[in-house]
This record gives structure tokens, sequence and C-alpha cells, in this order.
């Protein structure tokens, strides 16, 4: 049995007891509190860098779709400033074309000057063939004209030239093809051979003129007029739908005359197919 003192002293001690549970129950309640007011501020928090991110990614955004259209704006002008340059080129090319023909028109003028000095007279001359040509421009040679004075090659050359650009394709053909035959060492064979060529052309004697054409690309590979002349076998054939044919030798002026303004073309040829 208990005694009295001790019922006594429990009943002493407990409402220190039941003082010191509650103050456990208000600790925790107070401690669930902290906990919530943290998650709320970290709710808060993540809410903020959500929103700080949106803002930012939408930022970005802008700024990619604004370096999008300066990309596009200047790719846009790069082809246009590329445009323009190309055009350039292809008047620079032109001229050094037309350049060279006149270069090829001071080389004629210049054996017409000698073949003056070969003429012996304006009466009617003949090739070292027997072919007689009249002087151009004269008329019909009549029966009791003077008797006809041999050509020289200078005389030949100039003749079969203007007659050509003339229109008199066959005859100033036939003055040059006597030239090559009479005269391998001529100074100016190779364009010679070249108008030979461009007659067939024509004509519209597409083979003639591939043949001759390829005669000067062999005979005189270091003229100016062999780039010439294979530059033209590639329009030939390019004119004639064989465009395999063609691109073969659009590539050969490239490789073979590189710095020839035929070499230009035959690039530019190559692109547009």
């Amino acid at each position: 049995m208990l005694s009295v003192a001790r019922v006594a002293n429990v009943w002493r001690l407990a409402p220190i007891a039941f003082v010191a549970m509650l103050g456990a129950c208000f600790a925790t309640r107070s401690d669930v509190r902290i906990v919530q007011s943290d998650v709320a501020a970290m709710r808060t928090e993540l809410l903020r860098n959500d929103v700080e991110q949106k803002d930012a990614l939408t930022a970005a955004v802008k700024l990619l779709r604004t370096a999008s259209d300066s990309i596009a704006f200047i790719s846009n002008r790069t082809v246009s400033i590329q445009g323009d340059v190309r055009g350039e080129m292809r008047a620079i090319k032109e001229q050094l074309l037309q350049l060279q023909t006149l270069l090829g028109q001071s080389a004629a003028t210049i054996a017409k000057l000698r073949s003056a000095l070969e003429e012996r007279s304006a009466a009617p001359v003949t090739t070292p063939s027997g072919m007689m040509v009249p002087p151009v421009g004269a008329g019909t040679v009549e029966s009791n004209s003077a008797q006809p004075a041999e050509m020289g090659p200078n005389v030949m050359y100039s003749r079969g030239l203007d007659l050509i650009r003339g229109g008199s394709l066959s005859t100033g053909r036939v003055v040059l093809l006597d030239l090559i035959k009479s005269y391998p060492n001529f100074e100016n064979l190779a364009e010679a051979r070249y108008w030979v060529a461009v007659s067939f052309e024509r004509e519209n004697n597409v083979s003639s003129a591939d043949a001759a054409y390829a005669a000067v690309v062999q005979t005189h590979p270091d003229s100016p007029f062999a780039a010439s002349a294979l530059y033209k076998r590639a329009e030939l054939f390019a004119k004639q739908g064989n465009s395999t044919r063609a691109r073969e030798l659009y590539t050969l002026v490239l490789s073979k005359y590189p710095r020839s303004p035929e070499a230009g073309f035959a690039a530019d040829r190559l692109k547009q197919r």
C-alpha cells in the first residue's frame, strides 16, 4: 500500500508533468508552422524562378528571331553581292574576249599591209593551186584582163578572212585551205584554221566545223585561238543537245586554258547545267 506521503507527492508533481506535456505539444505545432512557412516560401521562390525563367526564355527567343532575321538579311545581301560580282566578272570576261578579237583584227590589218607589198597590181590573182580570186570589191574579171599574179601568204590570208566575213564562205574557205597547204609555216596559220571552222559553222555544217575546230586545238595548242576553238566545240555539242560531251569539253577548257577568257565562260556554262 502506498503511503499517504507518496500519494501527496504524486499529486504535487502532476501539474508540473501536465505543463511539460503541454509545452511539448506547443513546440510541435510551432515546428509545423515553421515548416509550413518554409514550404510556402519555397513555393513562392519556385514560382518566381519559373516566371524569371519564362521571361528569360522569351527574351532568348526574341534574340534568336532577331539573329535569324539578321542572318537572313545578310544571306540575301551576300547573294545579291555575289550576283553583282558575277555580273561584273562576266562583263570583264566579255571585254577580254572582245580585246582578243580586236588583237586578231589587228593581226589581220598587219597582214593586209603586208599583202599590199606583195600585190603586183590590181589585176586578179591566183592561188598556188590555180584558183583565180579577184580583189575584194572588184567586179567580174573580163577575158582580156591582165595576166593574174600569184598570191602570197599574206594576200591569201587577208583575202580569205575578208571573203568569209563578207559572207562568201566557200570561196574564202578555199583560199584559206590553199594557204594552209601551200604555206605550212605561215605565222597566222592558227587563225586561218579557226576561220575555216567558222565558215563551216556558219553553213550549219556541224560535223565539219567540229573537225576543223579540233584541228586548231591539235595543231596549234599554244595559240590563243586554241581555247576559242575548244570552247566553240563545246558550244556546238550543247546546241545539238549532247550535254554530256559539252560538259566534257567545257571542263577541258578549264583544265587546259584556265587563264583564257573562254575558261570563264566555260565555268558559267557548267554552273548552268
